[in-house]
């Protein structure tokens, strides 16, 4: 079928709030698990998925939202036939101006302009980043393209499969097998390109790049934690930046942008990336959809200005921080 719908149940849960942008609060957080089948996952600004755990509003989206404009008309069909009580999409970059009249929330994606090429890019760096990719290639890593196959299918399984646990979070990809990333890595071999980072013969980082005609877009960026001292991830973006330029694409959007206290913010700031806000919209399907939209606008309000009062503000941010880890544990 042309349109697919990932179908989600969301459970009360408590995300972690870490700051606020602009006068909206960014869909930024997710989390997945799975029972049978069914992949449970919310994603969802953050008070907006709390009250959808609350009222057990079950949401869906276009799976390839990120790489393909969503098509309205077949997926709010596939929607309604999915028993989906809200669906959500949002307007792809670049053309962020709302073009619609449903609830709107906007969500935060880490966008990098290439445009005017790589030693444009380079010369507006830190001097900490240019000096960080410096020392990669001094300790040793080489970047390069790499043809997909069976062998590097494998070095990413060992990747994959170095640690259950990745900044803070259950790592999603623990446990699979070679085959299965070599699977989902053919259905990428016509429209993205793979770059791997080596020390010596050994495969210490990857990255994954995909093309659409607006922007390329980074999927992945792993590197074995064993190896963080070389810096690989700092060698693969530049590669990554490089790659891009000689293409002529002019933008790298890669996913959301994260607090500036997370590890993967941190790194997108240092690299290049800005903050570029897409509006995302909520289409009520059923009573119980539209009645949890309508409850959402009249609380958020109120539930904004409390937090942005600073002892209320550290205050939950301390509950969120202990009631997400005993979830997740």
């Amino acid at each position: 079928m042309f349109c697919v719908i990932v179908i989600t149940k969301s459970f009360l849960s408590f995300p972690l709030i870490e700051g606020f942008y602009s006068d909206a609060v960014v869909g930024k957080y997710y989390l997945s698990r799975r029972r049978g089948c069914m992949r449970v996952s919310i994603l969802t600004p953050q008070m907006l998925r709390v009250l959808f755990g609350i009222f057990r509003v079950k949401v869906g989206w276009f799976k390839y939202e990120w790489v393909q404009d969503c098509p309205l008309r077949e997926c709010i069909a596939e929607a309604k036939r999915s028993g989906l009580d809200v669906f959500t999409f949002w307007q792809r970059f670049p053309n962020i101006t709302p073009r619609y009249r449903w609830y709107t929330e906007w969500d935060c994606i880490a966008v990098l302009e290439v445009q005017q090429g790589y030693d444009h890019w380079w010369n507006n760096i830190s001097k900490k980043t240019r000096n960080t990719i410096r020392k990669a290639k001094k300790k040793g890593v080489k970047v390069a393209i790499v043809e997909l196959s069976k062998r590097f299918a494998e070095d990413v399984s060992k990747i994959y499969n170095e640690t259950p646990w990745r900044r803070g979070k259950p790592f999603k990809h623990y446990g699979e097998k070679w085959n299965k990333i070599y699977e989902n890595f053919l259905t990428l071999a016509d429209k993205a390109t793979f770059i791997g980072a080596y020390y010596g013969e050994e495969l210490i980082g990857f990255a994954v790049i995909e093309y659409t005609p607006e922007y390329s877009l980074i999927s992945q960026i792993l590197s074995l934690q064993k190896h963080m001292d070389k810096a690989p991830n700092y060698a693969l973006m530049d590669k990554i930046v490089e790659v891009c330029a000689s293409r002529n694409i002019r933008y790298i959007i890669y996913e959301r942008m994260q607090s500036e206290r997370d590890s993967l913010g941190f790194f997108k700031r240092r690299s290049g990336f800005k903050s570029v806000y897409v509006p995302r919209y909520f289409i009520p399907l059923t009573v119980k959809g539209l009645i949890a939209l309508k409850i959402y606008q009249k609380v958020y309000p109120l539930l904004y200005v409390l937090m942005r009062v600073d002892c209320l503000k550290r205050f939950m941010r301390r509950l969120f921080h202990s009631v997400r880890r005993g979830w997740s544990v």
